[in-house]
């Protein structure tokens, strides 16, 4: 048993599912490779598939990594900054989003998440404003036990060696690791692929009851934000862009209005943060599902958030200009798996 633990302890990300090995490179690279990033990419799936820091880099002569995690919320943001921060990095600015429907969910929606990022002391953290101490006993039997921590990866693993796919499997967690190198922490979504998800069903999913930010969220965001204040880091948060579709039943819905009216409280109350709204100007064929921007989308919008002065307050993103994207490397998943094959 303990040579079990050890070995799934020192080879976390090649025994992890796709979406565990996302959260324990973030916070491997947050704590060693991010010491010398100028800037840093924060939030969930939108900003790690649709912001891409090789982009932002060619384009501003900084350098940067993407720390954003798939079904991030406030609180992963907020530690991978400190943890960060607390490394040794210094980056001036970052870049982050909040998903409005993930600022609405509790922190159980990715509890199985935490122990990937979480120590004890910030597990504590976690756990004490969540009132909640049986995730705190999570957390240290994750870092007692990995296997505990890498449940769904091992999991799968199994399934796929009965299932005689293990290289397939393989091969999949190998391509979405270059990928992750190759882009600097973003994911790249192919420009051909389109997911069967309706704006519908998305939003039945997603938005249960009317738009409210999860208390515990807005805890940690206004500790985010006071966090890079008392660092000098300056703050841009980009309001990402949804298929046409999507943003038309948000509005329909009120929920669009809701989440303008939040951000436009706490803009109040941090004067010196920079919202980008990047919400028009993408055609339905820039993604890949109601909410997700393909390698086009994601290269169009980072260009327009390159070509964006910086500032302050509730600003529009920068209309398109002509730039040689296509001279900065930007691989996309299907191309990633295709070499490791």
């Amino acid at each position: 048993m303990t040579a079990v633990e050890v070995v799934a302890g020192r080879n976390g990300p090649p025994l992890a599912s796709p979406r565990e090995a996302d959260w324990i490179r973030a916070e491997r690279v947050a704590t060693h490779r991010a010491r010398d990033a100028d800037f840093l990419v924060l939030g969930d799936s939108l900003a790690k598939v649709g912001v891409l820091p090789a982009v932002l880099a060619a384009r501003s002569g900084r350098r940067g990594y993407g720390l954003a995690v798939v079904g991030g919320q406030a609180p992963s943001t907020y530690f991978l900054l400190r943890k960060a921060l607390a490394a040794g990095s210094r980056p001036s600015r970052v870049v982050v989003d909040f998903l409005p429907s993930l600022l609405s969910r509790d922190y159980t929606y990715g509890a199985g998440q935490w122990p990937l990022l979480l120590g004890f002391r910030d597990g504590l953290d976690l756990a004490w404003h969540a009132r909640d101490a049986r995730l705190l006993a999570r957390v240290l039997i994750g870092d007692l036990l990995p296997t505990c921590r890498l449940r769904e990866g091992l999991r799968d693993a199994l399934k796929a060696a009965l299932d005689g796919v293990d290289a397939e499997r393989d091969a999949l967690i190998r391509g979405h690791r270059l990928n992750y190198s190759v882009n600097l922490g973003a994911m790249v979504l192919p420009d051909d692929q389109r997911g069967p998800m309706t704006a519908a069903r998305w939003f039945a999913g997603d938005h249960p009851r009317p738009w409210a930010v999860d208390p515990l969220n807005a805890h940690y965001l206004e500790r985010f934000l006071d966090l890079a204040a008392a660092h000098g880091v300056a703050v841009r948060w980009v309001v990402m862009p949804v298929r046409g579709s999507t943003r038309a039943i948000l509005r329909d819905r009120g929920e669009e209005a809701r989440y303008r009216d939040y951000i436009a409280r706490i803009a109040s109350r941090h004067p010196a943060i920079e919202v980008v709204d990047a919400a028009e100007g993408f055609a339905d064929d820039r993604f890949v599902d109601p909410v997700h921007l393909n390698r086009g989308g994601a290269l169009a919008l980072t260009e327009r958030l390159a070509a964006t002065p910086e500032g302050r307050g509730i600003r529009k993103l920068a209309e398109p200009r002509a730039t040689a994207a296509a001279t900065v490397v930007v691989e996309d998943l299907t191309r990633s798996r295709g070499r490791v094959r």
